[in-house]
């Protein structure tokens, strides 16, 4: 109900609102309020117990080098191709 209110301009919902439907939605806050045409999230939230392993994927880059990260991501985007196929 509340979401029709918004839909139908009655009510705006609130900042933390916005970004809860970003969220759930994929998107950014950005998106959804117009500043950008880019539908991408701006950021992403990684929670121990919803998905350690990531988890400790994103903790051990923390302090890596652009040089090591960069060929993590496309050591990562072959396997993502290989299991695709």
């Amino acid at each position: 109900m509340g979401y029709l209110r918004y839909e139908s301009a009655e009510r705006t919902p609130s900042y933390q609102t916005i970004v809860f439907m970003a969220q759930k939605l994929g998107s950014s806050p950005e998106y959804l309020t117009g500043q950008t045409d880019d539908p991408a999230p701006q950021a992403y939230q990684i929670f121990r117990d919803a998905d350690p392993v990531l988890f400790e994927i994103i903790k051990e880059l923390k302090g890596a080098d652009e040089k090591s990260k960069e060929r993590l991501l496309k050591y990562c985007r072959e396997l993502m191709r290989d299991t695709e196929a």
